[in-house]
C-alpha cells in the first residue's frame, strides 16, 4: 500500500490537527495524518515514520517558521476569505472572537469562521464577504489547512500586540499632555511665603 505522507502543514487539514491533539499514540499520529487505518500503520516501513516525523515537529513548533497569511482559500466549492478590514470588525465578531480565542489551542474552527467568511462577490484583489451573523458553520473550518490557520493566527496576534503598543504609547503620550498642562511634574519657582520664614 502507498501512504500519502503529508509533506507539510499545507497538506493537513484543522480536523487532522485537533486529532492528533488528542492522542500521544505515535501510531494514532501516523494514521490521522496519511488518512488510513491503524492496522495498516503498523506494517508500513520505518523510513516513512521518519517522513511523518518531520511533519510532527512543524506541528508541535509552528513559531519556528514564518506563515504567512492565506487572505483567500476555497473549501469544497467555496470560496472564504479573510476580512477585508479588521479594523471594522463588528461589536459581534469582537465579542465572539475575544471568546473563541479561549478555545484557539484545542479547537480553532470557531475563530476562523469569525475570520474567515464565505466570499458573496470577487473581483481578483477586491471582495465582498457575507455579513456577520455570529451563526457561521464551524463544520467548513475543519478542512481549513493548518499552514493558513498559523498563517491567520499569528496576522491577528501581530495586529493585536501592534494595537496594545500603540494604545500603550497613545495613553503614554496623553498623560505626559495632561501633566504638562496641570503643572504636575513642573518645579514652582515661586516659593510660597511660608517658606521663606
Amino acid at each position: 500500500m502507498i501512504l500519502n505522507i503529508p509533506t507539510s502543514l499545507s497538506e493537513v487539514s484543522v480536523d487532522q490537527w485537533m486529532a492528533l491533539q488528542a492522542t500521544d499514540d505515535p501510531i494514532k499520529h501516523v494514521s490521522i495524518l496519511c488518512n488510513v487505518p491503524e492496522d495498516v500503520v503498523r506494517n508500513i516501513e520505518a523510513k516513512s515514520m521518519d517522513r511523518v516525523s518531520v511533519v510532527l515537529s512543524d506541528l508541535d513548533a509552528p513559531a519556528k517558521s514564518k506563515w504567512p497569511l492565506v487572505p483567500k482559500l476555497t473549501i469544497g466549492d467555496a470560496l472564504y476569505a479573510v476580512l477585508p478590514n479588521i479594523s471594522e470588525l463588528s461589536v459581534g465578531e469582537f465579542a465572539d472572537l475575544e471568546t473563541a480565542c479561549q478555545d484557539v489551542a484545542t479547537d480553532p474552527r470557531r475563530f476562523l469562521s469569525i475570520l474567515y467568511r464565505r466570499v458573496v462577490e470577487d473581483h481578483k484583489t477586491l471582495y465582498r464577504i457575507a455579513e456577520y451573523t455570529g451563526f457561521e458553520p464551524v463544520e467548513p473550518m475543519g478542512q481549513v489547512p493548518v499552514s493558513a490557520f498559523y498563517g491567520l493566527l499569528d496576522f491577528f496576534l501581530t495586529i493585536g500586540t501592534t494595537f496594545t503598543k500603540a494604545s500603550l504609547q497613545s495613553l503614554k503620550e496623553e498623560q505626559e499632555a495632561s501633566s504638562l498642562k496641570s503643572g504636575a511634574g513642573m518645579q514652582s519657582s515661586i516659593i510660597s511665603p511660608m517658606a521663606r520664614r
